[in-house]
């Protein structure tokens, strides 16, 4: 293994400065080496600061270090891998489907399906993350590093199975789960060998570059550009100062973040960053600062499951079960492209129990139709996944205008036509599932992927994780 040599930026550089700074000292570090630009590879903290840094080094002239991140230079270096049917690939919503068809495999789990099925479903949430957990922490070693890291692993839990033979059971399943997947990206991504290593610390560790550079034999960087823990502040700009605001309540909150933004703008301060530690309050601020017409972006985005479009198709779910109620059919009716509001009005009020409606026999038709129209997913039976997603597609996709939130809601469900398709989602998609626990599988789903909405490049603020902040020009 080679050993990374260290070197750290002064205190005190400003956001402007700091690309103009790290190209340089990684240029004079490679003369220093006799090592050939075209030839290294510097790895970021993650991609939004390509640009800054490609620049930086451009102005430089001559020739320069390759600039990636670790999964930008993973991605280059050859077509996406294709995960193996059945393994954990890192794909939560395919690592769930996965892993629960690996426990149905087992007696004492069909029947907690059968008997909890709410219950069952937190089961498989945790053996997929479990396996995830252990997958990338086994990733985020060199090669030679990882037959010793599960070797590690089994000990421990031999250790404490002991204590809670339940879970240990269930850990184990996950630890052989994963270790049984192959990643053939990561492989490639190990096995690349450029001239240099150049890594840059910014936020904090970064477990994915550090094994890359320290696990081959090419010469290798680490230019630190976080301040010292002892003084987290040095890089305040000249004259900045620290506010903090004590607020009474969550609006309170919101309204102070959304004054700051707007005192900045109007003293043409641009672009400005808005770090997002919570995701309910950023969506306020956001709810104010739209009101008022800011250019803004938002790169945190936020669950599918909060968007129109899954609340029309969640709905539509609910709407189809036999057990449901007035409420719940009507909350449908009142997003069905084919639904007229006045027939909804009158079959709400037949619902209701009101004796005298005019429109008695258009609310009833209505009814009539949307029964038809439920058919497909109301039949009491069990369906494989690809069945239900094929239903499904047929009656909420269909009847949505195309829209930013509709396209990824039919992705992050794998429907039809709206999302490749690998031997690993087909080989998932044969799992069955009653209607109820289709429902579950959606809401779920929905809840784990992101809405991003599409990027604003005039945008004069920016709302990011703390993660995405670090070494931007805000």
């Amino acid at each position: 293994m080679a050993a990374i040599e260290q070197i750290s930026l002064p205190e005190g550089w400003q956001a402007e400065e700091l690309w103009p700074l790290l190209a340089r000292e990684a240029q004079a570090w490679l003369l220093q080496k006799d090592l050939l630009a075209r030839d290294a590879v510097l790895l970021l903290p993650f991609a939004a600061l390509l640009n800054p840094a490609r620049e930086a080094f451009a102005a430089l002239g001559g020739w320069q270090p390759r600039v990636e991140t670790a999964l930008t230079l993973s991605a280059s270096l050859g077509p996406p891998a294709v995960p193996p049917p059945g393994g954990c690939t890192g794909d939560v919503v395919l690592d769930r489907l996965s892993a629960r068809a690996l426990l149905l495999t087992q007696a004492w789990a069909q029947r907690w399906l059968r008997e909890d099925p709410a219950g069952f479903d937190g089961l498989v949430a945790r053996t997929g993350e479990a396996a995830q957990v252990l997958r990338q922490a086994a990733l985020d070693r060199p090669p030679s590093q990882r037959d010793g890291f599960w070797a590690q692993a089994r000990e421990v839990l031999h250790l404490g199975g002991a204590v809670a033979s339940a879970e240990a059971g269930l850990l184990q399943l996950a630890l052989e789960w994963a270790h049984a997947a192959e990643d053939a990206a990561a492989e490639r991504l190990h096995g690349h060998q450029p001239g240099a290593w150049l890594l840059v610390r910014l936020g904090g560790h970064d477990a994915a570059a550090e094994a890359l550079a320290g696990g081959g034999a090419a010469p290798a960087l680490r230019i630190v550009a976080d301040p010292a823990a002892d003084t987290p502040f040095s890089l305040l700009p000249a004259g900045g100062r620290v506010t903090r605001w004590v607020c009474e309540d969550f609006e309170a909150e919101a309204q102070a973040a959304a004054l700051e933004v707007l005192d900045a703008l109007r003293q043409g301060r641009t672009r400005i960053g808005l770090v997002a530690l919570d995701r309910e309050l950023a969506r306020r601020v956001v709810a104010l600062l739209q009101r008022l017409k800011v250019p803004l972006v938002d790169e945190t985005g936020w669950v599918l499951a909060t968007t129109p479009a899954a609340a029309s198709l969640m709905a539509l779910l609910r709407a189809a079960s036999r057990s449901a109620g007035p409420d719940a059919r009507l909350e449908w009716l009142k997003t069905w492209h084919a639904a007229d509001p006045a027939a909804v009005d009158a079959l709400e009020a037949l619902w209701r129990g009101r004796r005298h409606v005019p429109t008695r026999e258009a609310g009833l038709q209505l009814w009539e139709k949307a029964q038809a129209w439920l058919a497909p997913l109301s039949e009491p039976t069990v369906l494989t996944l690809a069945q239900w997603q094929q239903r499904l597609a047929t009656a909420w996709l269909t009847q949505r205008s195309a829209d930013a939130a509709t396209d990824q809601v039919a992705s992050a469900l794998r429907l039809p036509g709206a999302a490749p398709m690998s031997q690993a989602w087909a080989a998932a998609q044969q799992g069955h599932f009653t209607l109820s626990g289709f429902t579950a599988w959606v809401q779920g789903t929905l809840e784990l992927a992101p809405f991003l909405p599409l990027p604003d490049s005039g945008a004069q603020v920016v709302i990011t994780p703390l993660a995405r902040a670090y070494g931007r020009g805000f």
